[in-house]
Formats: structure tokens, C-alpha cells, sequence
């Protein structure tokens, strides 16, 4: 799942999980991230500075969590002709908006979310850009351990539109250092986190469907460490973090630096996010 809003998201939730508890039935916030890079479960779909915001809107109803959220990626820096980028060449602006639905449910210690994404794309086919024509949705399960500090996840994606076949993610939550909850609060996270293809590879027997990676198996593994900061804000508690990537790349699609056939084992890039949430906010599946 696309990683700067989840690795900011989540982070956040563990830094404020027990005020989180006692939301009176509803969350809403916004988190805006830079990053130096635009890396997608593995991926690498802009290889210069992206601002990414998102916002999200949610409910408790009776004994579910009914949730709404946006997500955007905008390319700040023209690309060159031997880079990656969703506008295109001596182009930047917004590349891609998604929008996703989500149902979720605490069973026991665990919490287990399904839902529906959809991708768009707002490139110009004419240039040879991301566009309309790329544009994809998926439905998915996400279940996650709330039982203790040390927090599994698992997650999957099947897509139902010009793809097809499932993406798989593993990973876990890994609170290094965390300062007392009273504001400002600190915290030194990991999340190492692994992902598989399951038939989302080239089709040799419909070369129209899309393909996200050059096969299936293991993708790539991927080892974010996050600072962040919670700071008291009232009903709006503002928060910053930083997250560094270090990512080992398996399958073919996830080694692509540019666009002109470099690859790499290891990736590593940046991310700043800056979140305002009240209540629970929603974590999202990138």
C-alpha cells in the first residue's frame, strides 16, 4: 500500500492509542507528507519529490467503523527523459487521487477492516502519461493485532478491474522508545514489512491484462524507521514525523530506479508527514 500516508498514520496511532479510546464515535484529520520519492508496494512510480495529502472522515456505528479517506500524489519537479513520473516528461502536478471506503470491526484484541479502493489517474495519454485509461479498483481485507505494544498486520488486495490477481503484505509494528503519554509525546518506531504477488504478474494468457510486477513470489521486504512527534493541540492534535526507507527489492518492477532500465537491490528514501487528527484516524493500505 502506497507508504507515506500508512507509515504516518500508523505511527501516530501508537503514539496516541489510549486518548484514541475514548473518542466520542466519530474521527476525522488530514496529513500532508513530502517525500523524496514515490515508492508503491515496492514500486517505484516517481523518482523525485512528491508532496502526498489525504484527509479522512470516520464513524462509529453501533459495533463498525464506517470510514471514508482521500489520498493524492503531486509531483513537485519537472521529470527529465530518464526519469519515472506519472505527468510525464517537462511535466509535474497532480498524478494520481484514490479514494477509499472501509468497514472495520474489533474482534477480541483484533481489528479487522474490508473495503474497496479506487485508483484514478490525471495524466494525458497523448503524452504518454499515467491516465484515465490506467485507472483500477480493488477490494480488501486488513486484519491487525491490538493486543500489545508489538502489533502484526496482515493485508490483502484483490483487484477487480484491469489487473486482476491479489496483493499480500505481512509486517509489524516495533515501538523502539516512547516517551510518557502526556504531550509532547516521542516516539522510535519500526515496521518491517514483507509483500507477495499472487497472480498480479504478466498474464500469458491475456496479454491485455495489466501487471503490476514482472512476476509472483516475494516483492520486496522493506524496513521503515520512524521519528515522530505528538504535540498537544486540543481537539486537533497536530503531529510530525520522519521516516527513513531501506528496501530490498526481489521482484523486477520493485529493482526500476528510472526510466531508462536502471535497477537496485536496496532502495532507500525519505519521507516528512505533518498529521492533524481528532479522534481514531483510520490507517491506510499503501
Amino acid at each position: 500500500m502506497r507508504p507515506a500516508l500508512l507509515a504516518t498514520l500508523a505511527v501516530l496511532l501508537l503514539a496516541s492509542r489510549s486518548s484514541a479510546q475514548i473518542a466520542a464515535g466519530a474521527s476525522s484529520g488530514t496529513s500532508s507528507t513530502i517525500a523524496t520519492r514515490y515508492v508503491w508496494r515496492g514500486i517505484t512510480r516517481v523518482n523525485g519529490w512528491v508532496v502526498q495529502p489525504s484527509g479522512w472522515l470516520g464513524r462509529r456505528v453501533a459495533s463498525l467503523e464506517l470510514s471514508v479517506s482521500t489520498w493524492a500524489d503531486v509531483e513537485l519537479r519537472r521529470a527529465g527523459a530518464a526519469d519515472l513520473g506519472q505527468r510525464g516528461v517537462g511535466r509535474r502536478g497532480l498524478g494520481e487521487l484514490d479514494v477509499d471506503l472501509a468497514v472495520g470491526r474489533s474482534v477480541g484484541r483484533a481489528q479487522l477492516t474490508a473495503g474497496w479502493t479506487r485508483y484514478t489517474f490525471h495524466g494525458d495519454a497523448a503524452r504518454a502519461e499515467a491516465s484515465s485509461g490506467s485507472n483500477s479498483s480493488e477490494v480488501f481485507l486488513r486484519t491487525e493485532w491490538r493486543g500489545s505494544a508489538v502489533a502484526p498486520s496482515i493485508f490483502a488486495a484483490c483487484d477487480v478491474d484491469r489487473v486482476h490477481g491479489c496483493y499480500l503484505e505481512g509486517g509489524v509494528g516495533l515501538p523502539v522508545i516512547a516517551t510518557p503519554e502526556a504531550r509532547p509525546a516521542l516516539v522510535l518506531w519500526l515496521q518491517p514489512t514483507a509483500g507477495w504477488s499472487a497472480g498480479q504478474g504478466p498474464n500469458p494468457d491475456d496479454p491485455t491484462q495489466g501487471s503490476h510486477f514482472a512476476g509472483n513470489g516475494l516483492t520486496h521486504v522493506d524496513l521503515p524507521v520512524a521519528l515522530q512527534l505528538q504535540f498537544a493541540g486540543g481537539a486537533l492534535e497536530p503531529a510530525v514525523s520522519l521516516l527513513t526507507h531501506l528496501q530490498w527489492c526481489r521482484d523486477g518492477a520493485t529493482r526500476v530506479t528510472d526510466a531508462v532500465g536502471s535497477t537496485t537491490r536496496v532502495k532507500l528514501w525519505l519521507e516528512l508527514g505533518v498529521t492533524l487528527a481528532a479522534g481514531l484516524p483510520r490507517e491506510r493500505r499503501r
